[in-house]
């Protein structure tokens, strides 16, 4: 693993070959913030229901993980994976790992709390963020327009996995608008039909 600030030291110094992964989910990355630098791909989904035993809500692993991420970077890529406290990142490294991936790490102090505006502190963003400096989602072009689909992604998902509404009504309340326009999505991202990935549910 690796500290905030040896990861973002690793960074600055060879931004071409060192990649900053996101894994949170997207409701932490809008409510948190994030580094403005990293890509974000979720590792999991937290979904609105409750798991008396742990507790908490239920999280749903993200099938298309490791797809998503050899979308945006080859396994001998440096690839440095953050979430909030470093235990989905570190289930992260496990899973690329074992897909391939030589050099990646888990940044082991997380990303959590309030934003620090002090240009000297070394919690400048999110607190624990260290010098991967906070700002709005998506700054990059390429990221805005992933962060983009990807909220339409996981609505479209919640919609066929906990309603009734026809593959058409969840292509429209989705934002996806047509139902060619969600089939052609589902067939690139999970390589199944909406109808096909609702009946697995």
């Amino acid at each position: 693993g690796a500290t905030v600030r040896e990861a973002y030291e690793q960074w600055k110094a060879d931004p071409e070959k060192v990649i900053i992964l996101d894994v949170r989910a997207f409701h932490e990355l809008v409510f948190v913030g994030h580094a403005t630098m990293a890509w974000m791909i979720p590792l999991a989904t937290q979904m609105p229901e409750w798991d008396a035993a742990k507790q908490q809500f239920t999280w749903v692993p993200h099938p298309d993980f490791v797809t998503r991420v050899k979308q945006v970077a080859t396994p001998d890529r440096t690839i440095m994976a953050m979430c909030r406290s470093g235990g989905r990142s570190a289930m992260a490294v496990n899973q690329l790992a074992a897909a391939g991936f030589t050099k990646v790490y888990n940044i082991v102090d997380g990303v959590e709390g309030d934003l620090v505006h002090d240009p000297d502190s070394p919690v400048l963003g999110p607190v624990l963020v260290g010098q991967l400096q906070a700002g709005p989602v998506a700054a990059d072009p390429r990221h805005l327009a992933d962060a983009e689909l990807l909220v339409h992604d996981l609505h479209a998902r919640l919609l066929l996995e906990t309603t009734d509404l026809t593959v058409d009504q969840v292509a429209r309340h989705a934002g996806f608008g047509t139902t060619a326009a969600l089939r052609q999505h589902f067939h690139h991202r999970l390589g199944v039909a909406p109808a096909t990935y609702r009946r697995t549910f």
